[in-house]
């Protein structure tokens, strides 16, 4: 089965991240390349609020591209019950040209794993201790193995006990015989008579040959089960061995992996413990699968397409681990580099909406209601209901066609949108300095830079000493040098940018010094064209 593209937004995903994403997996279904959004940390805030408003499901989280079990497991490995014969594992494994089989319980839980090293093991301790069969089997059981007939005895029946074979004297024979043995002997009634008056658990008759009359008689007074083998003495002796359930020589609580082991644990599993396979299995133990060092050899990075972003600061952890075959966005080039040629849509656009939108024309695909209005309230979102200055032509155009497309109006959505956006009882401040979070790497340091857009900055202010608690806790959970907040009044068409971190000189150079610890940046409302620009000048140099 061909695996699905994966369609991944940049970390504290906003409305254009999120949007996108799910519209662009839309329109990559619909030109039957098969395609699935996800995002790489929890989604809130408008972005949430946007998804619920429209009624559209949020995409899984993806919190690593590093190939996991579910991604590389065998789900075609052979699997059996665990009260499966011998014979019929050993020959499981044969048509299957694998050397461990997993075995389970009725409800699919793992018990065990069996190997074809476990084969051999048995067969080395017979040759040297006889064989013995401890755990009573079924009269049916050895019957089907051997594919005999049941002469004397009860399908249901359970005998066990040591395995004799009879090829000596009747006299030696009766030396060496026990009450518990399990008989092996051909045309021979002096012996099957003799046996059977001594005291045995069970007699099978090899050859072909039927029992006499005298012989079932005696088996039915000593209660004696007796079976017939249409083969040889010693090929009865061997299968009789393999009745026996896989259960009595696998190993037992096998080491498992869940879904999410990494390929690396994976790795270190057989570095450390030798083993040829592990199982996979889900939360209750049912196996789903089974990885072996073949698995590994053979799998293959998952597909990813990025959007809203292409640096590796703002992507899914373990990126390396996966192939970008595309990128969409309108944001500078990063540093992404991959092995191979790809498709790159990159233009200096307020939204990355308004590409996806832009390529739903271009394939003469309408995209349906919901996720037209998902891009318009992404190009809202981002271009600030069309007023910031980060606008194009392409947007307001986009705008218009999917406010058509929609039914909703360009003025009444995006207000609908920031109304919710605006109401601060709706959010906290760890979440207005990390809605619209994105982090840089500089020559001189490692900066995260949040915008929270609001239309009563004043209120926001008030909240100062929250919001610097805030990024001074992410600067050393995230090892950072520095951290700044945007806080932009979308009315007056200004920013206030709060700064923590040991990057401040070169702050004061990109934006003068501080009022109060403060800067007021008057006309700044884009962080990709007024404020990243500046700080890369002095902190690049």
């Amino acid at each position: 089965m061909k695996k699905e593209i994966i369609i991944l937004g940049h970390k504290n995903p906003d409305t254009d991240s999120v949007a996108s994403a799910i519209s662009y997996s839309a329109l990559k279904n619909k030109l039957g390349q098969s395609s699935v959004p996800k995002v790489c940390s929890a989604i809130t805030g408008e972005a949430k609020h946007v998804l619920e408003l429209l009624d559209i499901e949020a995409p899984k989280l993806l919190e690593t591209m590093e190939l996991r079990a579910i991604d590389i497991m065998n789900t075609e490995h052979p699997s059996l019950w665990e009260g499966e014969s011998l014979k019929n594992i050993g020959f499981a494994m044969e048509q299957n040209r694998v050397k461990t089989i997993p075995l389970v319980d009725t409800e699919g839980v793992i018990k065990g794993i069996i190997t074809a090293g476990d084969f051999a093991k048995l067969y080395l301790q017979e040759i040297y201790s006889g064989e013995i069969i401890s755990a009573p089997i079924r009269l049916e059981k050895i019957r089907t193995t051997l594919n005999g007939i049941i002469y004397s005895g009860d399908s249901d029946e359970r005998i066990s006990g040591r395995i004799l074979v009879g090829a000596m004297s009747v006299e030696k024979l009766l030396e060496n015989l026990e009450v518990t043995d399990i008989l092996i002997v051909g045309d021979r009634e002096n012996c099957h008579l003799a046996a059977l008056e001594h005291g045995i658990n069970g007699l099978i008759i090899t050859g072909g040959v039927k029992p006499t009359e005298k012989v079932l008689e005696m088996a039915k007074v000593k209660n004696t089960p007796v079976i017939g083998f249409n083969g040889d003495t010693f090929t009865a002796a061997r299968l009789i061995s393999l009745s026996r359930s896989g259960k009595n020589i696998m190993t037992k609580n096998p080491l498992t992996l869940d879904i999410n082991s990494t390929v690396t644990e994976i790795k270190d599993m057989f570095a450390q413990k030798g083993f040829r396979s592990f199982p996979v299995v889900d939360d209750e133990g049912k196996l789903l699968g089974i990885v072996t060092k073949g698995e590994i050899l053979n799998s293959k990075p998952k597909k990813i397409i990025l959007v809203d972003h292409n640096e590796r600061s703002q992507s899914v952890e373990g990126l390396e681990w996966g192939e970008v075959i595309e990128i969409i966005d309108h944001h500078r080039l990063g540093d992404i580099q991959t092995t191979k040629p790809i498709y790159i849509n990159c233009k200096p656009v307020g939204s990355t909406a308004t590409l996806v939108a832009e390529m739903y024309q271009q394939h003469n695909i309408t995209p349906n209601k919901k996720i037209a209005s998902l891009m318009l309230a992404a190009i809202l979102s981002d271009t600030v209901i069309l007023k910031s200055p980060t606008t194009t032509d392409q947007d307001r155009d986009a705008a218009k066609y999917l406010s058509t497309v929609s039914e909703l109006s360009i003025k009444e959505f995006g207000k609908s949108i920031y109304s919710w956006s605006n109401n601060l009882d709706n959010i906290t401040p760890f979440e207005m300095l990390t809605l619209d979070l994105k982090e840089f790497s500089f020559l001189k340091g490692k900066m995260a830079i949040g915008q929270f857009e609001t239309t009563d900055s004043e209120t926001v202010l008030k909240l100062r000493s929250e919001l610097i608690k805030e990024m001074e806790r992410m600067i050393r959970k995230r090892n950072l040098d520095h951290v700044l907040l945007a806080i932009t009044n979308i009315v007056e068409g200004d920013s206030y940018l709060l700064s923590v971190g040991n990057l401040k000189s070169y702050i004061n150079q990109a934006f003068g010094a501080p009022e109060n610890e403060i800067h007021k940046l008057n006309g700044v409302m884009s962080r990709k064209l007024q404020i990243v620009p500046p700080l890369s000048g002095v902190l690049n140099s």
